[in-house]
């Protein structure tokens, strides 16, 4: 399992989870969390994890 998250700012909540690719023997799903950014704005973070 592969886990990459990369974001630049504090995660607030996550937003959904979708599936990616559902016919493939590699499952992979795309998280959506909602980011709060240094300078006071909000932002979107994406996490993809593939099994």
């Amino acid at each position: 399992m592969a886990l990459f998250k990369l974001f630049k700012g504090k995660e607030i909540g996550a937003l959904g989870q979708v599936d990616a690719l559902a016919k493939t023997l590699i499952k992979t799903k795309v998280n959506v969390h909602k980011l709060g950014l240094e300078d006071g704005s909000v932002g979107v973070g994406l996490n993809i994890v593939s099994k």
